[in-house]
This record gives C-alpha cells, sequence and structure tokens, in this order.
C-alpha cells in the first residue's frame, strides 16, 4: 500500500507513532508512519555491544503502565516481559540509604531523614489523597486549579529543607531530568503515583517493542516532512523522500513529534498551541552507560542523588 492510498498519516516514527498506527489498524483504518530518521524507535533505541545490550533511550517501564504491558504481550512479546520490585538509593554523606518502594514505611528503618522530618513528611499524604483520582494517564485537567506552585515552594511550605534535599527534590530531579525549580508541584503528586513499587523491562532491550511494531504497520523512513495542513477533507502532507518532493492528501494527520517539531510542520499554527508549545521548556541530560562483571549497590537497582551530594548527576 503506498502512503496516498493510507487513510491516515502518522508523522514521527518512535513508540507514540507506532502505536498509534497499530491502534488505527486494529480498527480497520489504514495509516503510514513518515518517520524523517532511518530507523523507527524514536527515544527508545537499544545498542548491542558484545553481549551486553544498552538502552540508550527508555529503559525500562514504570509498574503502573498497564496499558503498554497489555500492549507487550498483545504484539507477542509478553514472553520477555519481566516485572521486578524497586529499590531506590538516595546517598547521604557517603551512606546509600534503601528505599524499598513496594514498603514506603521502610524509610522509617533508615537513617536519611530525622525524626522531625519523618513526622513532618505525613504532610504529603493530604495532598496525594485529595488528588489520587485526578492523577491519571488520561487527562491532568482537574489539576489545573491547584498548578500554583512548583516543588520547591511547595516543599519548603509545607514540609522542611531536609525533606526537599534528600527526598523530593532527588526524586523530582530523577523523573523529569531537570532541576525542581520550575517544576510544577501537580508533576510530583502525579509523579509519586506513578511510580508504582514494580518496573517492567523487555529482555534483550526495549527496542524490540518497536520493532515488532514497525513490523505491523506500513513505515516510511527518511521520509523529512516539511508542512501540514488542514484542508476541507482532512490534512495536505508535504514531505521528502530520497530527495523526491512529494504532496499528499490524507483523511486525517497524527503529529508524534515533540511540540517544537510539531509548531514547525503544522501551518498556519492555531494561536492556543502556539502559546502552548513557546511555553514549553527543555530538559537536556547526557546518558553514560557502563557493562560491569557484578552489580553494585547490593539489593538497590536505582540511586537518586541529591543537589548536595552530586549537583550534575540525576538518577544511576
Amino acid at each position: 500500500m503506498s502512503a496516498s492510498k493510507a487513510e491516515v498519516c502518522i508523522v514521527g516514527g518512535g513508540i507514540g507513532g507506532l502505536a498509534a498506527a497499530y491502534e488505527l489498524g486494529k480498527r480497520g483504518i489504514s495509516s503510514v508512519v513518515l518517520e524523517s530518521s532511518e530507523r523507527t524507535g524514536g527515544r527508545i533505541k537499544t545498542v548491542r555491544i558484545a553481549d551486553c545490550a544498552f538502552d540508550v533511550g527508555a529503559i525500562g517501564l514504570l509498574g503502573s503502565y498497564a496499558q503498554t504491558a497489555a500492549l507487550i504481550n498483545e504484539v507477542g512479546l509478553g514472553s520477555r516481559l519481566s516485572r521486578a520490585p524497586v529499590m531506590l538509593g538516595v546517598p547521604r554523606n557517603g551512606v546509600l540509604h534503601p528505599l524499598d518502594m513496594g514498603r514506603p514505611l521502610s524509610i522509617l528503618r533508615t537513617q536519611l531523614l530525622s525524626g522531625a522530618s519523618l513526622w513532618r513528611a505525613r504532610k504529603l499524604a493530604g495532598p496525594m489523597i485529595r488528588h489520587w483520582s485526578k492523577l491519571n494517564f488520561e487527562s491532568m485537567a482537574g489539576m489545573a486549579p491547584f498548578d500554583a506552585e512548583d516543588v520547591p515552594a511547595f516543599a519548603r511550605r509545607e514540609l522542611n529543607e531536609e525533606l526537599f534535599e534528600y527526598l523530593i527534590g532527588p526524586i523530582a530531579r530523577a523523573l523529569w531530568q531537570r532541576d525542581p525549580e520550575g517544576t510544577p508541584v501537580v508533576d510530583l503528586f502525579w509523579g509519586l503515583k506513578a511510580f508504582a513499587p514494580t518496573m517492567y523491562a523487555i529482555e534483550g532491550g526495549m527496542d524490540h517493542l518497536t520493532d515488532a511494531l514497525a513490523a505491523k504497520v506500513q513505515t516510511q523512513t527518511g521520509a523529512t516532512v516539511q508542512t501540514v495542513e488542514e484542508t476541507a477533507s482532512g490534512a495536505r502532507v508535504s514531505y521528502s523522500v530520497n530527495g523526491e518532493s512529494r504532496t499528499e492528501d490524507f483523511r486525517a494527520c497524527i503529529l508524534a513529534v515533540p511540540p517544537a517539531i510539531a509548531a514547525r510542520l503544522l501551518q498556519p499554527l492555531p494561536t492556543v498551541l502556539r502559546d502552548a508549545f513557546a511555553a514549553l521548556s527543555y530538559a537536556c541530560s547526557v546518558n553514560v552507560h557502563f557493562a560491569l562483571k557484578k552489580p553494585i549497590g547490593g539489593r538497590t537497582q536505582i540511586i537518586f542523588p541529591p543537589h548536595s551530594e552530586t549537583p550534575d548527576l540525576t538518577t544511576v
């Protein structure tokens, strides 16, 4: 099937675009995924060296990603899917303090926080209980009235400096790969709910999922999209493949790309989207991978360093 015969054009061959094409296909709607690079997968990428597989993008899935886990089983990767408890570690003064996410009260047995801070931490329960039903993957609209301060402001108002430095700050830095300053406190609440006591992993590399999806949908790599225009009957997409320019009409177009790229492609850009996209900021992170002969850190799987310990390191 050529792109011109597809009903829907999907721009972006990452997990979002591939999953969208797959779901459309289940409903009998034909689509084509246009990807500018020479590979699909987007931020999911596995590099294999000798007998080691390095996931250089997404390294796993939170245990709350039930729909993604169902998708992995649906495309035939259930035998590769594993689920394990999450054991965090927070260093303080050279000592690594373990935190069992399946047993939150285990923090009471560590020396990470003072007794006064542990007592103060109960103030986290109130807003989490009040907003629990509004913290979901479908929409954060219900939290809009509470989106009035960032993580440091909330932590210093309701908690204390120690809790911010050694618990709230490290969690926010690790989840969002940025300094907590400017991170909305509603994102922290969402992260605390989403960070389930378990995590999923795909044996052999996360790219098994995107490869399985790509094999079930129509994709065109090396396709650089220039513009996407709304028409009376749907959408007109202009793109090039191997230097050949093409313009085709579709019933609809899905932009499965970062907002900055979407803003460049969508013409004319509606004012509400232009303002929303302009307000977004992006974090830059560097991932370094090591192949170790044996595990380090005991039972600890993920380390969240506080800013005072290592200001430029968010996760180990």
